[in-house]
Order: C-alpha cells, then sequence, then structure tokens
C-alpha cells in the first residue's frame, strides 16, 4: 500500500499516518518514523553436534532458536499535553505505537504475539508500546482526512459520520486554553 513512497502493511497504519501527519502539520507531534529501529528481544541459540565420519570426528553448530526482534510500527514525541493524555502511557511524551485493526483477521495471530512482544520490550528496555485502534483513537480525538470518505464510492465513510475533524479538535483545544 505505497504513499509517498512508503509500504504500510495495512489500511490501519496508512490511516494512522494520516493522522499523525495532521496532527505535526498543527504542532501537535514531532519526529514521527514509521518502522523505527528494532528492539533485540533475544539471540540466536546454537547447539554444538557431532557427526561421525568414516575417518574422523566432525563438530557443527546446529540452531536451536532463531533470533527475536520486535519493530513497533511507529514512534513519535507528542507535543500537545491533552492529546498526550489520549495514550495510556508516555515518557517524556515518548511514544512507540502498534496499529492494530478492530476485528484482526483469522491469518493474523498478532493478537497473540503483540501482548508478548509488548511485556519483552517493557522488561528489556522500559518501553511501552502502545497499542492502538485507529478508529477507536479516531473517535476520541479526530479523523484524518484521508479517512473521512470512501476511496472507493467518494461517500462520507458511516462510522465517522458526526467526527471531528483535526480543525474542530484544534478549535476545541484553544477554547480551552481560553477558559484557563
Amino acid at each position: 500500500m505505497g504513499l509517498n513512497g512508503m509500504n504500510f502493511k495495512s489500511n490501519e497504519e496508512r490511516f494512522f499516518w494520516d493522522w499523525l501527519k495532521e496532527a505535526e502539520k498543527y504542532g501537535l507531534v514531532q519526529d514521527i518514523i514509521y518502522q523505527p529501529e528494532s528492539f533485540k528481544l533475544s539471540d540466536a541459540v546454537f547447539v554444538q553436534k557431532i557427526k561421525h565420519l568414516k575417518t574422523k570426528i566432525k563438530y557443527y553448530n546446529k540452531s536451536l532458536l532463531r533470533k527475536h526482534d520486535y519493530t513497533a510500527d511507529f514512534y513519535f514525541s507528542v507535543v500537545n499535553i491533552r492529546l498526550a493524555k489520549t495514550f495510556n502511557y508516555n515518557w517524556n511524551g515518548l511514544i512507540y505505537v502498534d496499529t492494530k485493526g478492530a476485528h484482526p483477521g483469522k491469518r493474523n495471530n498478532s493478537a497473540i504475539t503483540f501482548p508478548l512482544n509488548q511485556k519483552w520490550v517493557w522488561d528489556k528496555y522500559g518501553i511501552y508500546v502502545e497499542k492502538v485502534i485507529p478508529k477507536e483513537l479516531f473517535k476520541k480525538t479526530w479523523v484524518p482526512e484521508s479517512a473521512m470518505s470512501s476511496p472507493v464510492l467518494g461517500k462520507p465513510v458511516k462510522q465517522y459520520i458526526g467526527c471531528k475533524t483535526i480543525k474542530d479538535y484544534i478549535r476545541e483545544l484553544e477554547h480551552e486554553q481560553d477558559r484557563h
């Protein structure tokens, strides 16, 4: 799903990218990275085996366990305090995100692997990887313009009718600041 040279693995990733880019445009987030550097969670494990040949013994390494790395979908820095409160955990406004669909497909085992990777990254690096379901985030904040209408039909997407745009969200922020 290429967009400006980006190869997203899902529509959720693409729409979340669009949400981030809108947030960046309005100064709410910065330093956006798609697929930041992987977290090394475990090294490969090898065992030494012996092979008896006719005239000698040969030693070789056999793979027992493969190495395990985990790559979050996104990394960014939240500048706006209200927006930062949208996420469960952040340290200094630095957010790692793994995007998920509202209904994981039958062939998608990330419902099992993501919580394990999330715990492992926390245990090894002290970094919390936020699980974001864009559809739910959009209803709490705003819907990016790209997700507002169906690319096929060109009509508004029913689930987002009545949801805020980023301009609505910014107006709310300004109104809150005026009250304080």
